[in-house]
């Protein structure tokens, strides 16, 4: 049986952290990234609404709107209005990061699509990687690639990639991502029984 392992509360206080960061771009955006972070979603969904209804929002306004309004939703628990807000934060030419990706992957795994969520979770992987070759801060100096939330969350996108593969009945896949995780990770004995199921398939 795959279990499916994801961090909540962590990583939407990364990604408020660097949405509050990145929207010294209108009232709104910051006031609904403050009432997102104080646990106050329902204000937080008008006021970014808000700024997407606002023909006078900029294009980097409105990414950030969508980004937020997808944090609320996946607060909420409501996945497929969360992964579509997220996605258009991307379309919007919103900042693309690990966190977002992340949590774009883990809300279609809550709507069974796992084709999209493993695209995600490559486009996350793919990110943090650079980010590590680059050394990336971020807009706040801090360096996120550093802190141990934001490892966990890296960590679950090859863990929840190896589940994707599984739901998707691709067994050399899933064994291919199940070894590059334990790579990665040799400590998790889950995944090293998962591996030894999966090699037999």
């Amino acid at each position: 049986m795959v279990r499916v392992r994801k961090t909540i509360c962590n990583v939407m206080l990364l990604v408020i952290g660097v949405v509050y960061v990145l929207c010294g771009c209108g009232n709104d955006v910051k006031s609904g990234a403050k009432l997102l972070e104080e646990g106050n979603v329902e204000e937080a969904v008008s006021a970014f609404e808000q700024v997407i209804s606002d023909k006078k929002s900029s294009q980097l306004q409105l990414a950030e709107a969508y980004r937020g309004l997808g944090m609320c939703f996946y607060e909420l628990q409501q996945y497929d209005q969360a992964q579509d807000n997220l996605q258009k934060a991307v379309e919007t030419g919103g900042e693309e990061t690990p966190v977002l990706y992340h949590l774009i992957g883990v809300s279609a795994m809550h709507q069974g699509d796992f084709s999209a969520a493993l695209s995600a979770f490559e486009k996350g992987i793919g990110l943090s990687e650079t980010e590590e070759t680059n050394g990336r801060k971020s807009g706040s100096g801090q360096d996120e690639t550093g802190s141990a939330e934001y490892s966990e969350m890296i960590r679950e996108m090859y863990y929840n990639r190896v589940a994707c593969h599984e739901k998707l009945y691709d067994w050399e896949q899933a064994y291919a991502a199940a070894k590059e995780y334990l790579e990665k990770y040799p400590d998790d004995e889950t995944m090293q029984h998962e591996a030894e199921f999966l090699e037999t398939r």
